[in-house]
C-alpha cells in the first residue's frame, strides 16, 4: 500500500521527490479550441499499447519532449515507464 502511495504522489517511499526530466510532460496531441474536435482530432496510436500489447489504443497524449504518444489515464499509465521516452 505505500509502495503504491508513494507512485501515485511521484515520492520515494521517504518522502523525497522523484527526480524527472522537465522536459518530458505529457502534452495534449491536438490544438483543437472546440471540445467536441478534442475527442476526435489529434488521437494517435499509443506506442506502448501498440508494442508491447497489441492494441491499437488511441490516446490524445504525447511526449513533449519525444513527441510519442502515450496513454496517460488511471489504469493504463504508458508514460510513466521511461523506455517509451527517446
Amino acid at each position: 500500500m505505500a509502495e503504491l502511495v508513494s507512485q501515485l504522489c511521484g515520492v520515494d517511499r521517504t518522502g523525497l521527490s522523484i527526480k524527472r526530466s522537465a522536459h518530458h510532460v505529457p502534452v495534449a496531441i491536438t490544438v483543437a479550441t472546440y471540445a467536441s474536435e478534442k475527442a476526435t482530432q489529434g488521437r494517435r496510436t499509443c506506442q506502448h499499447c501498440h508494442e508491447v500489447i497489441r492494441r491499437r489504443n488511441l490516446t490524445p497524449w504525447k511526449c513533449k519532449a519525444c513527441d510519442v504518444a502515450l496513454c496517460v489515464i488511471v489504469h493504463r499509465n504508458s508514460f510513466e515507464l521511461a523506455q517509451w521516452h527517446r
